[in-house]
């Protein structure tokens, strides 16, 4: 049943770790060049682009949870936790882009240890966490909560790690960063269809 509810989180996983792998030669680029600002404007497009758009995505499967469940797990799981389950995950993966961009960008600035040491902490929280809540509540909603520890964790260690060893940024500057992005790839695309209709006529 848990796993049922956690199976199309793990479906958004594949596009997150195709627009990783996408911005790794345009970080190691800059980075090599030595332009410190250029690997965090780009590290900050892409969690804010992905985050907004991420946003959308989970709403609607929030809303139609059930229906989700129905189609991904069968319909043994509709009448279960699972939905609710699924509803949490996706509150949770709001967090994901910051943090798997986090990680990959240590790992472009040469800094694995600090990746390993984030790595092997989101472990033993995500191991005390989910102990604590079938210990102290037994209750399975509490368990699916309790991931957002680990996340955090991971999160929190890669923007202080960033911040401090690197260059400065904050965390509100990625989400404006993104919707700028968003908003010139909007105008792109409209003009693009513009002209494309002009040339029709």
């Amino acid at each position: 049943m848990y796993n049922a509810g956690t199976k199309l989180v793990q479906i958004i996983e594949i596009p997150l770790r195709s627009f990783v792998y996408t911005a790794m030669p345009t970080l190691s680029s800059f980075f090599n060049s030595n332009e410190k600002e250029k690997v965090i404007s780009v590290m900050k497009k892409y969690v804010g682009m992905i985050t907004i758009a991420l946003i959308s995505v989970s709403l609607l499967v929030i809303v139609f949870a059930d229906l989700a469940i129905l189609i991904f797990s069968g319909p043994k799981y509709v009448a279960t936790e699972a939905p609710n389950i699924l509803r949490i995950f996706m509150i949770i993966a709001f967090l994901y882009p910051a943090e798997r961009f986090f990680a990959v960008t240590l790992d472009v600035i040469h800094m694995p240890k600090v990746n390993l040491l984030k790595i092997i902490l989101m472990v033993f929280v995500t191991v005390l966490t989910d102990w604590l809540a079938i210990v102290v509540t037994g209750n399975v909603y509490v368990v699916a909560a309790a991931s957002v520890f680990s996340t955090l964790t991971g999160l929190i260690v890669g923007y202080f790690a960033i911040n401090h060893y690197y260059q400065k940024f904050t965390f509100f500057d990625m989400f404006i960063s993104g919707y700028k992005e968003i908003i010139l790839l909007l105008k792109r695309y409209y003009y693009r269809f513009l002209s494309k209709n002009y040339q029709v006529k």
